[in-house]
């Protein structure tokens, strides 16, 4: 999906090494995600003031289209301002108001930025599951908050075993999430493999399933 391209963005043109593009395109970022987040949280807030169905169906639209321009603001930058090349097919038949279950693996950090590079305005937006410690990241939490999407627990293994009942919590605000995209076109993405994918773990699974 990744590449690099012979010329065409101003930060190569001026041959600028990467201690002196990152700072700015950092920046950046940062300024968006500040510009973006400010008018989400207060429709949010409006949203969730007034619960009357057709004004709700409007915020949520608004929601989007400034997640969007966020999104296609990073997207801009990374193009402009990095050696990074996209390089995508199969992208045709898609549409905007579908329904989408989207699963990918999980190799590094980048895979929601790729895949969002990827998607933005060609299905509805992608939303995933999120651990529930995340909403405390500095105005993105809020963000997934205010875009519903899924907090999860994930409880450990001894947590479960101490109280099984926490099973059950994850699949309460699943079915939760499902609710609230029913009446709506939505792209749910999910990595099935878990928080990383490694040839190791993968081998451990098919050995577990084969050989219980």
């Amino acid at each position: 999906m990744t590449g690099k391209a012979a010329s065409g963005n101003f930060m190569e043109e001026f041959q600028l090494p990467a201690m002196l593009r990152l700072p700015p395109v950092f920046l950046a970022i940062v300024l968006s995600t500040i510009v973006h987040t400010t008018p989400l949280f207060l429709i949010a807030i409006l949203k969730w003031l007034l619960p009357i169905p057709a004004w709700r169906r409007a915020c949520a639209l608004a929601l989007v289209r400034i997640a969007e321009s966020w999104i296609g603001f990073n997207s801009w930058l990374i193009e402009h301002a990095t050696p990074t090349r996209f390089r995508v097919s199969g992208l045709d038949a898609l549409r905007r108001d579908g329904h989408y279950l989207v699963l990918a693996n999980h190799r590094s950090w980048v895979d929601i930025v790729a895949m969002q590079r990827a998607f933005n305005r060609r299905i509805p937006f992608l939303r995933f599951f999120l651990k529930r410690e995340l909403i405390w990241v500095p105005f993105l939490g809020l963000a997934w908050w205010a875009l519903d999407f899924p907090f999860m627990r994930r409880a450990s293994r001894k947590e479960l075993a101490k109280n099984p009942e926490l099973a059950a919590s994850d699949m309460l605000a699943t079915r939760r999430a499902c609710e609230k995209f029913r009446g709506i076109p939505v792209s749910v993405m999910n990595f099935v493999e878990g928080t990383r994918f490694t040839p190791e773990k993968h081998a451990r699974q098919v050995m577990g399933r084969v050989c219980p």
